[in-house]
């Protein structure tokens, strides 16, 4: 060709062509000439994929991005995702690998865009669908306050939501609010406790199949109160003797109970008076014996 502006065709992928262009001149003149080489790279192969399809919000997933091949043989990867379907791509930070990861909140596409000599290639749009993350999960109960030994209300949990609507649960108890530990089958939406003896914290674990571990949903607390059980106990210092034998307040002492509400005393399961100190009784004729006993009531109404 003679045109200084000859447009070549055919030329093969992947190889290096050299170009030299002639000028001819009159003679005495020598002839000018120059090179040019020329690249006609490989188209760059780009594809990526995940496991994760089908993801609990909050997830980071692994994005797989296939060896790339083409160009001149060294790459720059820049990775983005859509949140509108595509029509708007963002940059994921600090992601420049040929694989990536990133947190998902919402449903979700990925792209990978490779650089080589030149060239680029955009790969395959991965899409990420995203369920919402667990929420809605509250216990609460009409019984907080129990005597001992004595099995409270049922406790009822809140229906969540989030996830995929299949719910898996795991009901905890404590005995400090800190350190709680599973309760034995108990994959139920509500929990009636057994006979309590101390005082316990309760709480509710909701999973799904894909938001658990880290991303499954802890109710509130639930504290229920065992009071504590009151004693009658009283000590008598002389228990023989003749009559008339006047039992009194200074051979009868009760011991106080600080959770103590009301105190009863009986002669032979007769009332005979109330109060902390006894109220006396007399045997007046020889032979006879009595049975003294104390009741206490608990302030708790145990």
């Amino acid at each position: 060709p003679s045109s200084p502006t000859t447009a070549v065709t055919g030329l093969a992928s992947g190889n290096t062509y050299t170009f030299r262009w002639t000028i001819f001149g009159a003679a005495p003149c020598s002839n000018l000439s120059d090179d040019v080489a020329l690249s006609d790279l490989s188209p760059i192969t780009n594809t990526i994929s995940s496991t994760s399809t089908t993801v609990c919000a909050g997830t980071t997933v692994h994005l797989d991005g296939s060896t790339s091949t083409g160009g001149n043989g060294f790459y720059i990867d820049l990775w983005e995702q859509s949140t509108d379907n595509g029509s708007t791509w963002t940059t994921l930070t600090g992601q420049t690998g040929k694989s990536a990861t990133a947190v998902v909140t919402t449903n979700v596409l990925f792209r990978r865009t490779v650089y080589s000599g030149g060239c680029n290639a955009v790969s395959n749009q991965l899409p990420i669908a995203t369920q919402a993350s667990l929420d809605k999960n509250s216990i609460a109960s009409t019984t907080t306050e129990v005597c001992n030994s004595t099995a409270p209300g049922l406790i009822i949990g809140s229906t969540p939501t989030g996830g995929d609507g299949t719910y898996f649960y795991q009901w905890q108890q404590s005995p400090d609010g800190s350190a709680f530990t599973d309760i034995p089958n108990t994959n139920i939406k509500d929990y009636q406790p057994g006979a309590l003896k101390a005082t316990t914290y309760f709480r509710r674990v909701v999973s799904t199949t894909l938001c658990s571990g880290s991303l499954n949903n802890i109710s509130n607390m639930l504290v229920i109160e065992v009071d504590p059980d009151v004693k009658a106990h009283f000590t008598a210092t002389v228990q023989v003797s003749c009559a008339p034998f006047n039992i009194t307040p200074q051979i009868i002492t009760a011991t106080n109970d600080v959770n103590a509400n009301t105190y009863s005393w009986y002669a032979n399961g007769q009332p005979i008076g109330s109060g902390l100190a006894f109220p006396g009784y007399a045997l007046n004729t020889d032979g006879l014996t009595v049975t003294i006993m104390l009741r206490v009531s608990s302030k708790f109404g145990c």
